[in-house]
C-alpha cells in the first residue's frame, strides 16, 4: 500500500535534486532532509508530516509520472506508522559541587532559546551551554530570582529547594527593612563567617567591611573617607574594575591588595603576545620587590623558544625564581589568559583577587575558574567594554 512517506522515499531514490526547476530549491532541500531522516530510522513528527503534505500538494503538478494512487496520497495523506512524539523536557534544578550552579534544561524550542539568550544579559557571572539542552548559571541570590521569575510561567518543573530560595528572596525584596545591613544582621553563622575574614564588625573597620560586601552579599552604607587606592577598591560598585596602567603603577595595586588582605592574587597575562607579557613580567617583578614579596611567586606558562622575546620571557622566569610549584605558600600566581593549567583545578590553591593584563579575560575556562572571585582588576591602557567600573 502506498503511503505519503513511501512516496517521499520513492522520489528520493529517483533523485529529488533532479526534479523540475519550477520546484523551489528550499522545498527540495526539505524533502531531501525528511527523506534522510526517515531512512535513518526517525519517523516524522506531526508538524513535519503537515509540512511534507503541504509541499507535495503545492508541487504535485511538477512531480513526474505520479500514478492515480500517488495523487490520492498527496491529496489525502496516509502514513506507514504513528508520528514520532518529541519529549518536551523543561526542568530547573541545582547541581552542587565545588561551584554550585543552576541548571536550566529544555528540549529545543525557538522561543525559549531566545529567552535564555536574553537572560544572559541580566544574570551575574557567565552562563555556560553544557549541551543542546542544558544551560549552567552561577548560583547567586540575584540569579535565583531572575531565573525563576523568567521561567516559572513557562511550564518548567522547578526544584522545590530552588523555589523555596526564590520565595525567601521575594519576601525580602517585597519587605521594607534591609535585613542584610551589616550592622543589623543577627544570623550567628553569617556573622561568624564575616568575622573570620575581617575580624571586627564595627565602624572602625569600614574599609574591609566595604570590600567584603560583594563576597558576603550584605549591605553597608557608611564609607571610609580615606583617599587611597585601597579604599577606592574597597568601595567599588561591582566585582570588576579597570585601573589605567598609564596613571597607576602596578606596585600601588599590589600594595592595595596587601592592605585589603587580598592575597593570593592571580595574574592573567596575554598568552598571544610575548613582548607585552615580558614587559608586564618585569613590572610585576619590580612591584613584588617593592612590596617585600621576594619569594612565594610562580608563573605557570611559557612561550615556545622561537623568538628573542619568547626566550627572554622564559629565561626571566627562571632568573627571578618564579618557577616554584603551586602550593598554599604561593601569594602571586601568573597564567596565560587562553590556558588554564589542569593542576590548578586539582590544587587547593584559589585566588582572593585577580589582575588581568588582558581585556579578553572573559567567556573562557580561565574566567569561569575565577567566577567566585569578587575582585577582578583589569590593568592596561584601554578600559574594557561592558560592566567594568573605572577606579581613579
Amino acid at each position: 500500500m502506498i503511503t505519503t512517506d513511501s512516496l517521499l522515499i520513492e522520489l528520493f531514490q529517483q533523485g529529488i535534486e533532479r526534479l523540475e526547476i519550477t520546484i523551489p530549491t528550499r522545498d527540495k532541500k526539505i524533502l531531501i532532509s525528511l527523506s534522510k531522516q526517515i531512512i535513518s530510522g526517525h519517523f516524522l513528527t506531526e508538524n513535519q508530516a503537515k509540512l511534507l503534505g503541504k509541499i507535495l500538494k503545492e508541487n504535485s503538478k511538477h512531480l513526474p509520472q505520479l500514478t492515480e494512487e500517488h495523487r490520492a496520497v498527496v491529496e489525502f495523506p496516509t502514513w506507514s506508522q504513528p508520528f514520532r512524539v518529541i519529549e518536551q523536557l523543561r526542568k530547573i534544578f541545582i547541581v552542587k559541587d565545588n561551584d554550585s550552579r543552576i541548571i536550566v534544561e529544555f528540549t529545543y524550542n525557538k522561543r525559549l532559546r531566545q529567552v535564555i539568550a536574553d537572560l544572559n544579559k541580566s544574570i551575574e557571572g557567565q552562563m555556560l551551554s553544557i549541551n543542546g539542552k542544558q544551560y549552567s548559571i552561577p548560583l547567586t541570590e540575584q540569579n535565583v530570582h531572575t531565573v525563576v521569575n523568567t521561567f516559572k510561567s513557562q511550564g518548567f518543573d522547578i526544584d522545590p529547594i530552588l523555589m523555596r530560595f526564590y520565595e525567601e528572596i521575594l519576601e525580602i525584596l517585597l519587605g521594607t527593612a534591609d535585613q542584610f545591613e551589616i550592622f543589623k544582621i543577627t544570623n550567628d553563622k553569617m556573622l561568624s563567617l564575616i568575622k573570620k575574614d575581617v575580624t571586627d564588625i564595627d565602624e572602625n573597620n569600614l574599609k574591609l567591611l566595604n570590600d567584603r560586601s560583594h563576597r558576603f552579599q550584605y549591605s553597608i552604607y557608611p564609607k571610609n573617607s580615606e583617599i587611597s587606592l585601597s579604599n577606592s577598591l574597597a568601595n567599588r560598585p561591582g566585582t570588576k574594575v579597570w585601573i589605567d596602567s598609564n596613571t597607576t603603577p602596578i606596585t600601588d595595586i599590589i600594595q592595595a591588595l596587601q592592605t585589603l588582605n587580598r592575597l593570593p592574587v592571580l595574574l592573567v597575562f596575554n598568552g598571544h603576545d610575548s613582548k607585552e607579557s615580558l614587559q608586564n613580567l618585569k613590572k610585576l617583578a619590580g612591584a613584588l620587590e617593592n612590596n617585600n614579596i621576594k619569594t612565594s611567586a610562580g608563573i605557570y606558562f611559557r612561550f615556545d623558544n622561537v623568538t628573542d622575546n619568547n626566550k627572554e620571557f622564559n629565561q626571566l622566569i627562571s632568573h627571578l625564581g618564579y618557577n616554584t610549584p603551586l602550593d598554599d605558600t604561593i601569594l602571586v600566581a601568573g597564567i596565560a589568559n587562553n590556558k588554564l593549567p589542569k593542576f590548578m583545578l586539582k590544587n587547593g590553591w584559589y585566588p582572593s583577587s585577580v589582575i588581568s593584563f588582558s581585556n579578553n579575560f572573559k567567556s573562557n575556562k580561565t574566567s569561569v575558574y575565577c567566577d567566585a572571585v569578587d575582585l577582578i582588576v583589569y590593568y592596561n591602557d584601554k578600559r574594557p567594554l561592558g560592566g567594568v567600573d573605572a577606579i581613579v
